[in-house]
This record gives C-alpha cells, sequence and structure tokens, in this order.
C-alpha cells in the first residue's frame, strides 16, 4: 500500500466513523479537491516570488552584498588605509613647490640682497638725520 491508498483509506475511515452518507463524502472530497486547487495555485505564486526574488534590487541586491563582504572583507579594512594615504599624498603634491630646490636658493639670495639694500638705505636716512 502507499501514501495514497493509505491517505484515502483514513479518509473514508474518518467519513465512516462521523456518520456521512455518500453524498456528504462526495461533497468533502470536492471541498479537499477545491483546497488542494486553491493551496497549488498559492504555491505556483510563491514559486513565481522565488524566481522573481533574484530580480528584486532589495532581496536580491542584500544577498550580493552578503556575499561580496563575506569575500572581500580584507579589502573594504584596507581601503580607508588606500584612499587616505592617497589622498594624503596628493595633498602634499598640491601643497608643494612649483620652484626646484636651485631657483628657491636663487630667490631667496635675491631677497637677502634686498634685504641689504633696504637696510642700507635706513642707515644713509639715519646719518643724514644725524648731521643734519
Amino acid at each position: 500500500m502507499n501514501d495514497k491508498e493509505s491517505f484515502k483509506i483514513g479518509f473514508l475511515m474518518k467519513c465512516a466513523e462521523e456518520g456521512l452518507t455518500s453524498s456528504q463524502v462526495e461533497s468533502r472530497i470536492m471541498q479537499k479537491v477545491e483546497m488542494i486547487k486553491k493551496a497549488e495555485g498559492v504555491s505556483m505564486i510563491k514559486k513565481a516570488d522565488g524566481v522573481l526574488e533574484g530580480i528584486n534590487p532589495i532581496g536580491g541586491g542584500w544577498d550580493v552584498i552578503k556575499t561580496v563582504m563575506g569575500k572581500a572583507w580584507p579589502l573594504a579594512l584596507a581601503a580607508p588605509w588606500a584612499i587616505g594615504g592617497l589622498g594624503g599624498y596628493a595633498v602634499s603634491k598640491a601643497q608643494d613647490d612649483i620652484y626646484s630646490v636651485e631657483e628657491a636658493k636663487k630667490r631667496e639670495e635675491i631677497a637677502e640682497y634686498y634685504r641689504a639694500i633696504d637696510q642700507l638705505k635706513r642707515s644713509k636716512r639715519t646719518k643724514r638725520i644725524e648731521f643734519s
């Protein structure tokens, strides 16, 4: 005896215990068949929802994020360090002088000459004031 036959026998025995007539048993069978059809329709909808779940941007996206984060956590830990390092390097390059070392030395030397000239001019003025 297989599962279907044992189910049929159990169902009919329960109907006999309740004292149902053959028309009542037939109506109960029809009710159960309708319930099974509705349940199959619901299960088909659920299966279709399962197929569409991969397309769903929220449900499917979360699974993708979990998978990526599960395998790419070293990258996630290293990314802030790398971005910070590259950002710091870029800022330091942006703040670098546009002159070479030799040009900077020449500019400092010229500036020193101008200071010396200004100092001499001031000292000449003070000597004029003292002698006048």
